[in-house]
């Protein structure tokens, strides 16, 4: 992960704030994001780039969603629009998104303590797998 500049973060965010989004969203958030997101929320990821769908596609991590409820594009509304639309998929969170308006999320559909990355093409309502950690996805950006 240190070979990955955050350009452009917000102010740090404290823990308080981030269990008030997990309790109200009924998850909690992998460790490894916590420890990113504290620091560079709202922030751009350099490089930015990742394969998804057996390496064929691209896709851009073009910012972390903010943690602060009065932006628009923030963890805590996306999340609850998403889980309030029905076209959606369930037990979903967003966490970052690209240029296009699709969203990288955390998909806890399989575990509820080590979720998945998925990328969420919102033009087409349909998910595609990116890795299995946050972690992952960040050593998987070029």
């Amino acid at each position: 992960m240190e070979r990955i500049t955050w350009e452009d973060p917000e102010d740090p965010v404290d823990d308080g704030v981030i269990e008030e989004i997990e309790n109200k969203l009924g998850i909690r958030f992998p460790l490894d994001f916590i420890t990113i997101a504290k620091q560079y929320h709202g922030a751009n990821p350099d490089p930015s780039i990742f394969n998804y769908g057996d390496e064929r596609y691209r896709g851009y991590f073009d910012r972390l969603l903010s943690f602060n409820p009065k932006e628009y594009e923030s963890v805590q509304r996306l999340s609850l629009d998403f889980a309030e639309d029905e076209d959606t998929p369930a037990n979903m969170v967003p966490f970052g998104m690209d240029a296009a308006g699709n969203l990288l999320c955390f998909d806890y559909r399989t575990s509820k303590s080590q979720p998945s990355v998925v990328y969420w093409l919102h033009e087409k309502n349909k998910l595609a797998f990116i890795s299995e950690s946050f972690t992952r996805l960040l050593g998987r950006l070029y």
